[in-house]
């Protein structure tokens, strides 16, 4: 991409950013960086603007920091919609605000033992968390483990969470809906309701 390119991407995201913070200003030099490898990496600045215009949103709910440092604030949710929309790929997505960030997602083994041990003996999610567990002491690759509860999570857990979080999902990608066909949009809908999952499980990923 040309100089001109990054010129126009970053100017777009700036004057928008700006309007965000309600205050005039300038980048920092740790978001122009910011901004640059989101440009090196492809990614296109209205899925940005969208990603801002949602976090603007949630902050008029009543959700949300009031007046955010910088732009690692929006950096977890443009992660997630690159993973989900143009990755085609669950990731457990960068924490959108530092404060979220929890000690299960530095020791996310003992994270997966502590949800495992605090459900009930039948339920299903145990079920699976201890066999992923099992599997995982005996061998198996970090990788296939999360990749496995990825695909099994969603039926082992209780229907009004499952549904609370394809809800979810299905809102927050509405506005992608035109860029994917109707098959590749429900496949999208999946991955980032098993993204939410895993959040509110406080089931971060076990492979780095």
């Amino acid at each position: 991409m040309s100089d001109r390119s990054l010129t126009r991407y970053v100017r777009a995201i700036e004057r928008r950013w700006m309007e965000f913070v309600e205050r005039p200003g300038f980048l920092s030099s740790s978001d122009y960086d910011r901004i640059t490898k989101w440009h090196e990496r492809g990614i296109p600045v209205e899925l940005i603007l969208e990603c801002l215009d949602a976090a603007d949103e949630r902050r008029r709910a009543g959700r949300g920091a009031k007046r955010p440092r910088g732009l690692s604030y929006l950096a977890g949710a443009v992660d997630e919609s690159w993973s989900v929309i143009l990755e085609g790929r669950v990731s457990q997505p960068v924490q959108e605000v530092a404060q979220d960030a929890s000690p299960d997602s530095r020791e996310p083994l003992e994270a997966w033992r502590r949800r495992a041990g605090e459900e009930p003996g039948a339920s299903p999610l145990k079920a699976l968390l201890d066999r992923l567990l099992a599997d995982l002491e005996a061998g198996a690759d970090a990788e296939q483990i999360d990749e496995a509860l990825d695909v099994a999570l969603s039926p082992a857990v209780p229907p009004e969470l499952r549904e609370a979080a394809e809800a979810e999902a299905r809102s927050w990608l509405e506005g992608h809906r035109s860029k994917l066909s109707a098959q590749d949009f429900e496949k999208a809908v999946r991955r980032a309701a098993t993204v939410r999952l895993r959040r509110r499980l406080q089931l971060p990923r076990l492979a780095p």
